[in-house]
This record gives structure tokens, C-alpha cells and sequence, in this order.
């Protein structure tokens, strides 16, 4: 097995006949039993409850069993077909079958579901054993729910953990580290900003730490006070009735309480009177009548007529990011500054109310049903029936808001001279934000509007409040125009410093200098503590950042390397700063986007024009598995759930070579989804398309090399990856001749259309996701020095000769003249 892939399951498997599958003229051929399986599970999910991807394991976490080395692992899955016999299903973990690596393990299938759901749910739970990888501190857990007599996969789920216990040398931050000695663009002569007394302190973090003014508590009252002032959104016409047997209040059904139930059954009790008299007297039409017993509460339904939507209240969790960039302008005198804001955990709530009730004869068939209408003046008098009536704190969540998303959403502000005081800078708006939400959450199954005869009619209202409640925080931001808060607080950071134009990648920094010395004989020597950012942070969080101990900082003037070779104004790069870096890199465009290719590289014609979107032929000719996708538009698109990491192995030293020591590199969890295109109604909503497969990508390189770039003075450092190994496994897909297999190492594999499909997407995914990392890792940016009135004669020498250093440093050697 691949060295800390666990999913690199197929290449270990056994070979023989295919079970619950044939293969006729190369085409996949499933059962009927099959098929209709897939079917019926389609809907099927399956997550893991006690653990959340990115997570670390230690000695001291509590699911985690050092002396018997098994980590505690649970997942729960729904959706299960109630017709399925619970004998006919097994577990399996990693190939492995749940009670062959756990005997005290359990396998649960709940049994208190209504019948009428048709629909069960169940889970499970181990004591895995967890052996350790020297080598790279992950891996990954795949289970898959089998439908034995077939072998067919009825739903499976993935979950990726850092292994941090005792031997990995690791560290686990939930935000970059502070302190690194790496700046990612060339200072100014005049530094990047000040707090009055001169110094150059940084403009980003004084600006992040002071806003909102005066409070974030403040900035969410504000945020409360433009929803609470949005209009209502009123849907008419609804329509929505249920069934008094289903109604759990009993005031319904007491004339005192709710008068419409008792006037509704007084008419049609007079129809059953009517029909017992015409009955008694011998009429020829009594058949003809439609109430023929006497009406009981059971034979009468309660109808909703309108729904009404109002907003409550805003919140955003914290002020995650602000990043400032500066843009060009063509004014004398002026110039822009653009700050990107980013905020996480964006909560919205939403009040939804339920009225123009009505009672309404349901027993038989009547041409015009008996019927009383309910005054909703009764929904305020009776507080029993305006908790009914009331749907409360309906979600319009996000994981966060960001205007980095698309050019052109970033607030802009105007920065001159002042006209009085030459040496003083004005700020003041000069473009709106206009943000983009991030894993949007809409939940209107609340109180009454959670029941099916009326959820639909409340997600229509609380889809129709989401564009007003998300603009509650460009509303907010942008209070006080022309001089908002961000404005006031730039001009107070920007006392007197030249503007310039700082050099970006897709992440930033944040460099705050600690000392500075300046003199004949050294020329400017600048130390700096600084964080990495990204500057289009899309996609999903990154739960953990994983480090290595960067050991005593090297500051004496010269060093030796590990070939006992001087080293003069040695510089230190960190695998500290390394995952810094690589943690801002994983947040761009890189692995959150959707996914082009050439035409030249989809064989769609002679051409370098990007393409996005593709004809499902190009899947169905892959593999006869993925015939249902000819004729389909299909995009593909990419996203990171933990970020590319750079790992020394324990205990390096036997290991060094003359060239430097190999670092690991490991990219896990990649999430690819080839999916329909997203669909944008005239209305502004988004209907997000169909995922036709999920496939989970992972990458793993034992032998990576960071060096200098030989282009002297060249911004970028050096990755080198020497043995890159993509592992592609599905996770799930719509095919209805291909079904998921188990992975486990008792069934036989060759053959199996599953295994098919994933070398297919291989071969398709490889060399594009090669691209992408090797992109990624020419951004990684060098040292660069503070080069001010002529002290310094050359800018950074680099000699890749020696590239290691104890204690996790990567060493560049220089020579300053």
C-alpha cells in the first residue's frame, strides 16, 4: 500500500470473478437485483459522528486508546430501504470487514422507523487499530455500507485524521502560526504603515484588530437592525392542507378553542341529518348525498392559506480576514486601496407565519365541502395557536462571507493628500462591497413548517428573504458613506508613509518588523514576524495547520551547514513556513474552482482555449459506465477539504545526503465533483446542479526538495517533486450499470466496473491535478532584502548546494556583498 494513502485499497486487492456484475463486449452489465438497488439507495448518506476530516489524533485524544493503539471511530447512515434484511448487510473498513478488525464491534439497524417512510437508518462502531506511518502523518478511513449477496456498495463515506502521536515530531494550530522569518514582498523605504510614533508596524494588522469600531457585538446590532427592517415576503394562495388525525394539538378540535373545527362540523353534520331524514322518509336520492356518517374530528383537514416571511435578526462570528492590496491609479496624487473582507459563520434568522386558517369537511367526496374559515385574530389571542402558527429562527446560514471571490466585489477607498496638512492622508470611499457567501445553509424545517404539507410553500418564502438578508452585511459595511469605518480606520493607520504597490501572489502576508539596524558595515539588517493568508480563501475551511518545531533561530552572522561548510547571512526557511505558505496556497484557485482543460487536452478540436464545460461524451467514452452521461453538459469542480503539507520524517540525520535531506508532501482529501452546470433563474436564485460522480483525490511525494531559483534576485523559491503519486477513488456516482463495489480484500476485483470507471477518471484527472500542485509549488515566495541607500551593493545570493539544516529548517545559502 502506498505509503499514508488509505484509500490505496484497489492495487492490493485480490483478482478473480466479478460478483453482481458481468461484463458483455466490454460493457458493464448489473443484475436486476442491482440495479434496483441503486436505485433505491440513491439517496442514501453516510457521515462520520465522531471524528470531522482534519482532525488530529494523539495520545491524549479521548477516542483514542493508547495502550491497546485502536482509535474509537463511528458513522451513522440514513436512507436505508426498510424492505433490505439487515442479515444481508456488513461493514467494511479499509477493505476489511467491521467485526474482523473490531469482534466487540456494533452494527446497528433502528427499528422504530414508521413504515410508512419506508425508510430506515442505522450506523456502526470499532475500535480501529491505527498503525502508525513514520513516513507522513495522515490517513484516511474509507467505509462502505455492502449488500452482501451482491457485493454491491449500498453508500460509502471518507474521513481523513493527522496522526500526532508520540514519533510524528508535529504541532497542531487551528490558525497559522505567528512568529516566521520569511517576508513575501520588498518593504518600501518607508515601511507599510505606522501607528503615530513612526514605526512601521503594519497596515493589515492594525486595521484587522481595530475593526468593527467600537465592537463586534455593535456590528451584529447593526446587522439586526437592517433585517429586522427588510420587508415581509408573503406567499398567497397556498393551498396546504393536513389531515386532523395529524395534529398533535388538541385545541383543534375543541370548538371553545378554535371555533372554525366546531362551525365546519355543525355543516356537515347537517348534511348527515339530512341524509338520515331523507333515508328514514324513503327518498330516491338519499344514496346521492356525500356525508352518510356522523363527522368526527378524524374526517376533517386544516388548511393554510398564506405563508408570511420576516426577518429577525444578523450575525456574522468574527471578522476572519481583511486584506489590503494597493491598485494603481492614474491621478496624480491619489491613489486606491482595495480591502477584501472575509467573515466567517454568517447567521441569519428569519421568522415564518402561517394564517388565513380554514376547516374543511375531508371524509368523502362532496361536490362543495363543507367548510369555516378562523379569524386570525385568534392566532394572537390564543398562545397555543400562535406557537403553531409561528415557524421560528428559520436559518439563512453561511461559513462565511468574503468579497474575494470575483473581481470587482472588494470596497475600494480613495486615498490623497490632505489639502491642508501636505503631509497627512485622507481616505474616503470610493466603490461598495458586494459579497459572496460561502457554503450557504437555508433550513425553514422549523416548528410547523418542518411538516411536509407545508415545508414546500416555507422554503419558497425563506428563499425569497435570502437576498435581503445577506445584503445586511454590504449594508452594514458601507454605513456612513463616504467616510465608513474602514475608511476612517485607514486614515488614521496611513499617518505619513508612501503608498506602493506590494507584491502578491494568490495569498498575502502579513509582515509586522520587529527590529531594525542600520550602519556602514551590515547595511540594513531587518527581523519580522509575520502570517500567511490567502487572498482568495473559497471553498471548504481548512480544520488544522500542521507544523514542525523551527528550533533555535540561527541569528549569529556565520554558520556552518551539515557539510561543516561556512555559511554567511544565513536564511532559514521553516516547514513551519512551508505550511504557512502551503496553507494560503490550498485556499486559491488552485483546488477551489471549477476545472478547465484545452481543447487540445479534451481531443475537442486544435486549440488552447479554456474549457469549463464539456459534452458527457467525453465520460461516456471512457467507460461504457458512464454512457448516462453522453449528450450531458458536465463541469468538474475542485475543492480542498485539508491543504497540501510538508512533512520531515522523525529523526532525519542517517538520512541526509550530500544534495539535502527529502522532505514528504501529501495533499488529502481533494473533493472532485463532475457535476450539471448551477442554474440561475430569473429570480437571482441558484439552483445547484446535479453531482453525477464524487471522487476523492489524494496525493503523496516521499522525495520533495525545496531549492533557490537560479534567477538571481527571482521572488519565488524552488519545489521539486520527484515522485508524485495520485491516488483517484470514487466515492459516489449515479451509474445505472456501474454500481459501487466493495473494496474489501475477500472479494475478488477483476473486472469489477467500479475499478474501471476510476482508472478511466485517472487518466483523465492526473495530469491536470499534476498542473495544478506543480503551479502551486512555483509560488512559493523567496526571502527578499531591504535594499535602501546604497549599502547593499547585490541583492540575495543563492547557492542550492546546501539546502538542509537541523531541527526542520530548509537552509538557502547566500552570499551579501
Amino acid at each position: 500500500m502506498t505509503p499514508a494513502l488509505g484509500l490505496a485499497l484497489a492495487g492490493a486487492l485480490l483478482s478473480g470473478a466479478v460478483h453482481g456484475q458481468a461484463v458483455i463486449g466490454g460493457a458493464p452489465v448489473a443484475s436486476a437485483t442491482v440495479k434496483q438497488l441503486v436505485r433505491d439507495t440513491a439517496d442514501m448518506r453516510m457521515w462520520f459522528v465522531s471524528h470531522q476530516s482534519g482532525e488530529a489524533v494523539s495520545n491524549a485524544s479521548p477516542t483514542y486508546n493508547a495502550n491497546t493503539g485502536t482509535l474509537r471511530v463511528g458513522a451513522t447512515f440514513e436512507g436505508l430501504p426498510l424492505d433490505l434484511d439487515p442479515a444481508d448487510l456488513r461493514i467494511v473498513v479499509n477493505g476489511r470487514e467491521l467485526f474482523s478488525l473490531d469482534p466487540q464491534a456494533s452494527f446497528e439497524i433502528d427499528p422504530q422507523q414508521q413504515p410508512k417512510q419506508k425508510r430506515t437508518r442505522g450506523g456502526f462502531s470499532l475500535a480501529y487499530p491505527l498503525v502508525a506511518n513514520p513516513q507522513f502523518p495522515a490517513f484516511t478511513l474509507v467505509a462502505e455500507l455492502v449488500f452482501e449477496p451482491e457485493d454491491v456498495v449500498l453508500v460509502r463515506s471518507t474521513l481523513t485524521l493527522h496522526d500526532l502521536r508520540p514519533g510524528t515530531g508535529v504541532q497542531v494550530d487551528s490558525v497559522p502560526p505567528a512568529t516566521v522569518e520569511a517576508l513575501d514582498y520588498q518593504l518600501t523605504p518607508h515601511g507599510l504603515g505606522g501607528a503615530g510614533d513612526g514605526s512601521p508596524t503594519g497596515l493589515e494588522a492594525n486595521l484587522l484588530a481595530a475593526y468593527p469600531p467600537p465592537s463586534l457585538e455593535s456590528f451584529n446590532e447593526r446587522l439586526t437592525a437592517h433585517a429586522a427592517a427588510l420587508p415581509e415576503v408573503v406567499e398567497e394562495d397556498v393551498r396546504a392542507c393536513v389531515d386532523y388525525e395529524d395534529l398533535s394539538a388538541p385545541e383543534f378540535s375543541d370548538r371553545s378553542h378554535f371555533p372554525a373545527f366546531g362551525q365546519a362540523k355543525d355543516l356537515a353534520t347537517a348534511r348527515y341529518l339530512a341524509y338520515e331524514l331523507c333515508k328514514n322518509n324513503g327518498g330516491a336520492l338519499c344514496e346521492t348525498m356525500c356525508i352518510k356518517e356522523r363527522p368526527v374530528a378524524d374526517d376533517f383537514e386544516l388548511c393554510v392559506d398564506t405563508v408570511t416571511g420576516q426577518a429577525t435578526s444578523a450575525a456574522v462570528g468574527d471578522i476572519e480576514d481583511l486584506q489590503l492590496e494597493f491598485v494603481d491609479s492614474t491621478a496624480d496624487q491619489t491613489g486606491l486601496i482595495e480591502a477584501d473582507l472575509h467573515f466567517s459563520d454568517f447567521a441569519g434568522r428569519a421568522d415564518l407565519m402561517l394564517s388565513d386558517l380554514s376547516v374543511r369537511w375531508d371524509g368523502s367526496f362532496c361536490l362543495i365541502n363543507p367548510k369555516a374559515e378562523s379569524d386570525d385574530a385568534l392566532i394572537e389571542s390564543e398562545d397555543w395557536l400562535q406557537d403553531w402558527s409561528t415557524c421560528r429562527d428559520a436559518r439563512i446560514d453561511a461559513a462565511g462571507a468574503t468579497t474575494a471571490v470575483s473581481p470587482g466585489q472588494a470596497p475600494r477607498y480613495l486615498v490623497g493628500v490632505d489639502p491642508v496638512e501636505s503631509r497627512q492622508l485622507t481616505v474616503v470611499d470610493a466603490r461598495r462591497p458586494a459579497f459572496a457567501f460561502l457554503n450557504t445553509d437555508e433550513a425553514h424545517r422549523v416548528g410547523t413548517c418542518a411538516e411536509d404539507f407545508i415545508a414546500p410553500a416555507a422554503s419558497t418564502v425563506l428563499s425569497a428573504l435570502v437576498p435581503g438578508v445577506q445584503g445586511t452585511l454590504a449594508a452594514a459595511v458601507d454605513e456612513g458613506r463616504p467616510t465608513t469605518d474602514i475608511a476612517s480606520l485607514l486614515e488614521q493607520t496611513l499617518l505619513p508613509v508612501d503608498l506602493s504597490l506590494p507584491k502578491t501572489v494568490d495569498y498575502d502576508g502579513d509582515p509586522v518588523i520587529a527590529t531594525l539596524r542600520s550602519d556602514s558595515a551590515h547595511g540594513l539588517e531587518v527581523t519580522w514576524q509575520s502570517t500567511v493568508t490567502s487572498v482568495e480563501p473559497v471553498g471548504l475551511p481548512v480544520t488544522k495547520i500542521l507544523t514542525q518545531p523551527a528550533g533555535p533561530p540561527l541569528r549569529i552572522e556565520y554558520s556552518t551547514d551539515h557539510l561543516g561548510q561556512t555559511v554567511s547571512s544565513q536564511f532559514g526557511v521553516t516547514t513551519q513556513w512551508l505550511n504557512q505558505v502551503l496553507w494560503a496556497v490550498g485556499a486559491t484557485r488552485q483546488f477551489n474552482e471549477v476545472m478547465h482543460w484545452t481543447e487540445d487536452q479534451l481531443d475537442a478540436g486544435q486549440g488552447n482555449t479554456p474549457i469549463t464545460v464539456f459534452d458527457g461524451k467525453l465520460l461516456a467514452d471512457l467507460h461504457p459506465g458512464l454512457r448516462h452521461l453522453r449528450g450531458k453538459p458536465i463541469e468538474v469542480v475542485i475543492s480542498r477539504t485539508l491543504d497540501p503539507m510538508v512533512y520531515l520524517p522523525p529523526d532525519p540525520n542517517a538520512l541526509i545526503p550530500d544534495v539535502g535531506w527529502p522532505m514528504s508532501l501529501g495533499v488529502y482529501g481533494l473533493q472532485i465533483r463532475f457535476k450539471s452546470p448551477d442554474r440561475v433563474h430569473a429570480s437571482g436564485r441558484r439552483r445547484v446542479g446535479k453531482t453525477h460522480i464524487h471522487v476523492d483525490a489524494a496525493l503523496y511525494d516521499p522525495d520533495f526538495h525545496l531549492t533557490s531559483n537560479p534567477l538571481l534576485g527571482s521572488p519565488y523559491l524552488v519545489g521539486l517533486t520527484n515522485e508524485q503519486a495520485w491516488q483517484i477513488n470514487i466515492v459516489d456516482f449515479d451509474s445505472p450499470n456501474c454500481p459501487k463495489f466493495s473494496h474489501e480484500f475477500t472479494v475478488p476485483q477483476q473486472g469489477v466496473c467500479e475499478r474501471a470507471v476510476e482508472a478511466a477518471l485517472s487518466g483523465l484527472l492526473i495530469g491536470t491535478l499534476g498542473e495544478r500542485m506543480n503551479a502551486a509549488l512555483q509560488e512559493l515566495v523567496a526571502p527578499q532584502y531591504f535594499v535602501t541607500d546604497g549599502k547593499q551593493t547585490a541583492e540575495l545570493q543563492t547557492n542550492n548546494a546546501s539546502r538542509s539544516q537541523a531541527l526542520g529548517r530548509v537552509s538557502l545559502r547566500d552570499h551579501l556583498e
